[in-house]
This record gives structure tokens, C-alpha cells and sequence, in this order.
């Protein structure tokens, strides 16, 4: 009897947790344009508006990620080939000016939560507010575009679309999201500040049934941002060494499988973020995120490719020395005599 009382119990929060990976695992496949329109609609509702003054829903900046100055200035929607090319949201002037405040205070002002209003922000910023109406418009342009574009380096008639530019910063590296609704950073719902608005009477009973759906909803969304934001920290951590020099024989192995065990998410759920999406690296050289993730076997091939590039007489005993020396890789000659017919057979 105890143990059918336990499973009468543990049976519906079982599925509640397998209906909340489906959602998500439909959000991740979903453009970031088309989640960002979502939240545009459901901001036009009254509640939304009241739940985001009374602190229950929230964005918080996330350490390490920006917003890209492209997402501003261009739409860059087109496809990477230039054709067609982007076109200015503002113009050479105003786009000089902004850029004069500097990335990070441009955030902390027009990417503040809650938002500030025109003229606290003309005030702050020294714009004009003709002008900070135009960045503002350049900023829902930017969230709500389509964001499909063609990527050359990814497999031939693949659309990617463009998720973040990875740039130096000393001795790190930023990930610029290009669309502003993520470049906020996550999104938290304060189930604490929800339970104390309706006890205080602030939400009425019919408000709070109706704001279920709302925060439900948000709490979808804040999961597919976190995931998104923690495969990018990873794979810019993992990569450092590849961002830096942009050889490919530096890149490190690190599967989708190896990834979703750090992440401690389902395989499947990391498969669905990463297709179709796109970075821009350092390099200005624009890759898949699945060009980033490479399994042990395709990172040994491309170092025994890169040994073997210089035209020198090699014995497998001399590559498996110099994969030692150059990259503290220790492999078997019979490892080495493997990949040396792969990559003559594919010449």
C-alpha cells in the first residue's frame, strides 16, 4: 500500500518533468526571431507588464556575453555571401555616437531591466532622443528579424542561423549574441516574489490563476536561454586553444554526447540546440556549432593530417612522436597507420 502511495505521487511529477523536456526540446529547434516574437506578444498583455514591475519576472546579465554592435547597426539577415547585403539600421553618424558610449555602458542603459524610458535615457547616454528612439527601433528590428542565413563554410545548402560573434577581450574571449532578447541574458521567474504578490493581495486570484500560464511559459523560455548560454561557455572554453589561432588541427575532441555529460542534459537536447545554428569566430570566419564538436577519432585524423603536410618521409613511429611532442597526444603506430590510409584514400 506504502509503495502504491509513493507511485500515485512520484507518477505526476514524472510527467510533468518529461512534458517540460518536451517543451523545450521543441523551443531549441525553434529561431530565435520567432521565441523573441512570442515574448513580444505576450508583453502586450496587461498582467505581463504588471508581473515584470513586481519583480516576478526578471532578466539578469549573464558574466562573459554581450550583445553584437551588427545587431545594432545592420540588418544582417542576408545571407553571408552578400547576397542580397545588409542594410543600415542607422546611419554612419548615429551609429558613431553609439558606439562612443562603449559597449558596456550601451548595455547596462538599453538593455536595462527594467527598461528605462526615453528621456532617463537621452539623460544618461547623451543622445538626442530622436536618436534613442532610432537605436530603439535598430533593437526590435533586431529581435524580431528572421535570422536565416547561408553559411559557405557548413555543408553545402544548409541554412545556419548566426547565434553569436566570439571576440578577444584580453586574456578571455565575449560572446556577442546577435539577437538583443538573449544578449538580456536569462530569465528568471520569482516564484517567492509571485507567492508573496498574492498573498499581500497585489495579484488578485484570477490574476494569478491567469499569470500561471505566463510564468509557465517564461520558465520555458529561461531554460532554452541558460542551455544555450552554457553550450556556448562550454564550447569557448573546450575551443580556447582553435579561437585563438583558428588552425583546425587545434581543435579539441569533445563530442555531443562528452558535452551534454558536462552539461548533465540529454544528448537529444544538445543535438536540438546546436542544429542550425552558427558563430562567427574571432577570425571573422563563420562555422556550424557542429564544427565545434568533434569526436576523438576526427581530432586524431586532423592532427596526423597536419603532421604529414609538409611533404616530409614520416614512419609512423616518427608521427607518433611528434603528435607527442606538438600535442601531448600519445597514440599507437597502428592508430597512426589507420589514419594515414584514411587520409590517402580521400586524397
Amino acid at each position: 500500500m506504502a509503495s502504491q502511495r509513493l507511485r500515485q505521487r512520484v507518477r505526476p511529477a514524472l510527467r510533468r518533468r518529461q512534458a517540460a523536456a518536451m517543451r523545450l526540446a521543441a523551443l531549441l529547434e525553434s529561431p530565435d526571431a520567432e521565441t523573441a516574437r512570442a515574448v513580444h506578444r505576450m508583453s502586450d498583455d496587461p498582467l505581463y507588464v504588471k508581473l515584470r514591475a513586481l519583480g516576478v519576472l526578471v532578466h539578469r546579465r549573464r558574466a562573459g556575453f554581450g550583445l553584437s554592435w551588427n545587431a545594432v547597426a545592420l540588418d544582417d539577415g542576408a545571407a553571408v555571401d552578400g547576397t542580397p547585403g545588409p542594410v543600415p539600421r542607422l546611419d554612419a553618424g548615429m551609429m558613431s555616437r553609439v558606439r562612443a558610449l562603449g559597449r558596456e555602458r550601451f548595455e547596462r542603459l538599453f538593455l536595462a531591466d527594467p527598461p528605462l524610458d526615453d528621456a532617463a535615457l537621452a539623460a544618461a547616454s547623451g543622445l538626442g532622443i530622436e536618436d534613442v528612439r532610432a537605436v530603439r527601433r535598430g533593437l526590435d528590428e533586431a529581435t524580431l528579424a528572421d535570422d536565416v542565413r547561408g553559411v559557405p563554410a557548413g555543408a553545402p545548402g544548409t541554412a545556419y542561423r548566426r547565434t553569436a560573434h566570439i571576440v578577444p577581450d584580453g586574456d578571455r574571449f565575449l560572446v556577442l549574441m546577435i539577437n538583443p532578447a538573449l544578449a538580456r541574458g536569462d530569465i528568471l521567474v520569482r516564484r517567492d516574489v509571485f507567492d508573496a504578490s498574492v498573498r499581500s493581495g497585489l495579484l488578485s486570484a484570477d490574476e494569478a490563476r491567469r499569470a500561471a500560464v505566463i510564468l509557465s511559459r517564461m520558465e520555458d523560455l529561461g531554460r532554452r536561454a541558460s542551455l544555450l548560454f552554457r553550450i556556448l561557455e562550454e564550447l569557448v572554453s573546450i575551443q580556447r586553444r582553435f579561437l585563438q589561432t583558428g588552425r583546425e588541427e587545434d581543435l579539441e575532441a569533445c563530442s555531443r554526447r562528452q558535452l551534454a555529460r558536462r552539461l548533465r542534459v540529454h544528448q537529444s537536447l544538445v543535438a536540438r540546440a546546436v542544429s542550425g545554428r552558427s558563430v562567427l569566430l574571432p577570425s571573422q570566419r563563420e562555422l556550424p556549432l557542429l564544427a565545434l564538436l568533434r569526436r576523438s577519432s576526427e581530432v586524431v585524423s586532423s592532427r596526423v593530417a597536419c603532421i604529414l603536410s609538409d611533404g616530409v618521409p614520416r614512419t609512423d613511429g616518427d608521427v607518433c612522436r611528434e603528435m607527442r611532442r606538438r600535442f601531448g597526444l600519445d597514440i599507437p603506430r597502428r592508430t597512426v597507420a589507420y589514419h594515414r590510409r584514411r587520409i590517402h584514400s580521400s586524397a
